[in-house]
């Protein structure tokens, strides 16, 4: 909240991707009263998405929508908010980038636009490593099963 000019509650909310960090913001951002979407591109992530009571959005309609969300976060690890969706997005809007080095959003263009951002790349890692370690252990070994 500090970033914005508004409260959470009722804030308009894009989660891009919706692995486990995707939906894990997702779920949290819902529950202090944001109308969250998410960026989807699988049906299958669309039942689930609105299971929870979450709007789903394929990622090839983002074009189409992008510009209307006050905070969008980032969770895929590759180049998303590129030049051409950042000059659709509302220069009120706040973006905030949570994924795996390179991360997902052009920050320059972003800076040139006057959008603001938060360079928060692998942050589940910084601020809790152990969670997180014990998040990527167990999938490994699952794997490996």
């Amino acid at each position: 909240m500090e970033q914005t000019d508004y409260t959470m509650h009722s804030a308009s909310v894009m989660v891009l991707g919706f692995g486990k960090v995707g939906m894990t913001t997702a779920r949290l951002f819902s529950a202090v009263g944001c109308n969250v979407s998410v960026a989807i591109r699988k049906n299958s992530a669309a039942a689930r998405v609105r299971e929870m009571g979450l709007k789903p959005l394929y990622t090839h309609h983002l074009s189409e929508e992008i510009g209307q969300y006050q905070i969008i976060i980032n969770t895929v690890p590759d180049l998303v908010l590129d030049e051409s969706l950042l000059n659709i997005v509302s220069s009120k809007a706040l973006i905030i980038d949570l994924a795996s080095s390179p991360g997902g959003v052009d920050f320059s263009v972003a800076d040139e636009l006057g959008i603001r951002t938060i360079h928060a790349l692998g942050l589940p890692g910084k601020v809790a490593p152990k969670t997180a370690g014990s998040i990527i252990a167990d999938t490994f070994v699952s794997l490996l099963s």
